[in-house]
């Protein structure tokens, strides 16, 4: 009988932590056998990852001979987890980064080669953090980040030329910093609010304004500035009279800068005439102004009100008489009744001849003629108005109608007609009848007395007495007729 003689094994133990590996050896007192493990695994070394304490045992046969088993046992740590806050700062500012691990009792280690559980970093840029924690030989890591705010900045924008008495917004847009920005613009004259991102800029001049940026955290200030320019308003001036009687013309005379012109008339009417003419046709107060634009800046400025009076005319008229009239009556009353209420003063001209400045004269004419008699009349505004009217005077009236004549061609007493003073030539009619009632001639002309031939006849008229009608208007207007009787005598 042959007695092989039994084998032996050994298992070393291990200690992992939680989530780690570990391998396990089984070690024979014989080699060249076989290896079984509790696990099902038949190889001499296991790797095993137990998330608890766990023992494994083996059993090593050789040469059909088995070992007792023997166990060996993986001891699990629990692993720590750690972590550490992230922190913003500001540029110079320091931050404070804290690990915090889930068990309390090991050891850290931080990338920056510090050990304790917290540290005060003050970094000039952005930049990560990394802390080991350990317990029991299980360790774990953590990063923070201390985010460094970006240096204040800041841009102006509000540039620009604008016309004196306009406003412009002027806005000062930030980065970096915190985010909490406070602002200061200088000079603060003309600004509606110089503690505000946009002001309301209104200089009276141009200005440079300048912004200065702070944020909550104490970051070095940031400045910008922006030009406001201030383009001067032109002048806008000019004269013209105060009043005057109607049609008032008015010459309007610019006395503004150069530039484009919109004259307004103040009765809905314009120009854009340099220096215009402006007739006002109507009574009454107009207020007349002026607007200048630059043409390099398109600044405007409109002048002040210039008032223009338009006072009324009167009104000239008269009557007069009598009229017509002849020279034995030439003493003429003349009246300005007909003319309007607010005539205050008169001059009368008699045709050059005399004048007078009463309301309503009497004038005595010396002469016979056609007189033009002109009245001027004024009103309390010094306005005018003429009128002219003719006076006739005409001869005194005289008519003569003779009671023979004598048709014998020797110039002596040859034609038969009136003869007189005062005769309208144009209203004149003669007719004459012989002794048995027949017309035996009719003339219109005064010019043209009978000469003793009867009408239709080339022969004088036999001696006898003839009738005659005769019709005339005098030169006051009267008509007037004669009949009588006259003898032809040859």
């Amino acid at each position: 009988v042959t007695v092989n003689p039994g084998p032996a094994v050994s298992v070393n133990n291990d200690t992992i932590c939680n989530g780690q590996s570990a391998i396990l050896t089984a070690t024979p007192s014989l080699t060249g056998g076989t290896f079984l493990w509790d696990n099902g695994e038949t190889s001499q070394n296991i790797t095993i990852s137990p998330t608890l304490t766990t023992s494994y045992s083996v059993v090593y046969t050789l040469n059909g001979c088995y070992s007792n088993p023997v166990s060996g046992t993986v001891t699990v740590n629990p692993s720590p987890t750690v972590t550490v806050n992230s922190q913003t700062i500001c540029i110079g500012q320091s931050a404070t980064l804290t690990a915090t691990p889930s068990m309390i009792g090991g050891t850290y280690l931080w990338n920056t080669g510090e050990t304790t559980q917290t540290i005060s970093t003050s970094p000039s840029s952005s930049n990560n953090y990394t802390v080991t924690y350990t317990l029991n030989d299980c360790g774990n890591s953590a990063t923070s980040t201390v985010t460094v705010n970006l240096p204040l900045n800041v841009v102006t924008s509000g540039n620009g030329a604008f016309c004196i008495g306009n406003s412009a917004i002027i806005t000062a847009t930030p980065s970096g910093g915190d985010g909490t920005y406070t602002y200061s613009w200088s000079p603060g004259t003309g600004l509606s609010n110089p503690l505000i991102s946009s002001p309301i800029a209104s200089p009276a001049a141009t200005t440079t304004y300048t912004v200065t940026v702070n944020d909550g955290c104490g970051t070095p200030s940031a400045s910008a500035s922006v030009l406001v320019m201030i383009n001067p308003l032109p002048v806008a001036d000019f004269s013209a009279p105060n009043n005057g009687c109607q049609p008032l013309a008015v010459q309007f005379t610019n006395l503004s800068d150069a530039g484009t012109y919109s004259w307004d008339f103040g009765d809905g009417n314009t120009s854009i005439d340099i220096n215009p003419e402006y007739t006002y046709y109507d009574t009454g107060f107009y207020n007349a102004f002026l607007t200048v634009t630059d043409i390099n800046t398109g600044c405007q400025s409109t002048s002040q009100i210039h008032t223009i009076m338009v006072f009324p005319l009167p009104t000239a008229d008269f009557t007069m008489g009598p009229q017509p009239t002849t020279i034995l009556n030439p003493n003429i009353h003349f009246d300005s009744k007909n003319s309007s209420n607010d005539v205050n003063q008169w001059l009368w001209d008699f045709s050059k001849i005399d004048s007078s400045a009463l309301a309503n004269p009497h004038y005595t004419f010396t002469d016979t003629g056609y007189f033009d008699v002109q009245l001027i009349v004024w009103n309390s505004y010094g306005c005018s108005d003429s009128i002219v009217y003719p006076v006739v005077i005409n001869g005194s009236y005289t008519f003569y109608i003779p009671n023979a004549f004598t048709p014998d061609n020797d110039g002596i007493n040859d034609y038969f007609g009136p003869k007189g003073t005062g005769i309208e030539e144009g209203d004149y009619e003669m007719r004459i009848y012989n002794r048995w009632g027949e017309q035996i001639h009719i003339t219109n002309s005064l010019s043209k007395p009978w000469n003793g031939i009867p009408d239709n006849a080339s022969v004088v008229a036999p001696n006898a007495v003839y009738v005659y009608l005769i019709n005339v208007t005098d030169n006051l207007g009267q008509k007037r007729q004669y009949n009588g009787h006259f003898t032809l005598i040859r």
